[in-house]
């Protein structure tokens, strides 16, 4: 049953996130928004995923994850390719 509940929140999460991905493009598209700078936060969704894992947490190892996904959003790899992306976006000289 337990692992029943956790395949359902999973893919409603990723359900969720596919349809906050679409509204933003599509308000990119319409000219409403720019999506390279919500793009550019996108490590901050980590963050906030490694909080809810570790208040969640039941077990050390729930909580070792949680504060790696902590941790890794602001100091990812990550976080200098969404930069160089963003600057080739931009029409940057290192692209």
């Amino acid at each position: 049953m337990k692992n029943h509940h956790m395949r359902t929140s999973t893919q409603f999460f990723v359900g969720a996130v596919i349809i906050v991905l679409g509204i933003l493009f599509l308000l990119d598209n319409l000219g409403i928004m720019d999506a390279r700078y919500v793009i550019r936060l996108w490590p901050v969704l980590l963050i906030i995923l490694g909080v809810l894992k570790i208040i969640q947490s039941r077990s050390s190892s729930s909580w070792i994850i949680g504060a790696i996904l902590v941790f890794s959003g602001p100091f990812g790899p990550w976080t200098v390719w969404t930069s160089s992306i963003l600057t080739c976006i931009n029409g940057g000289p290192s692209c």
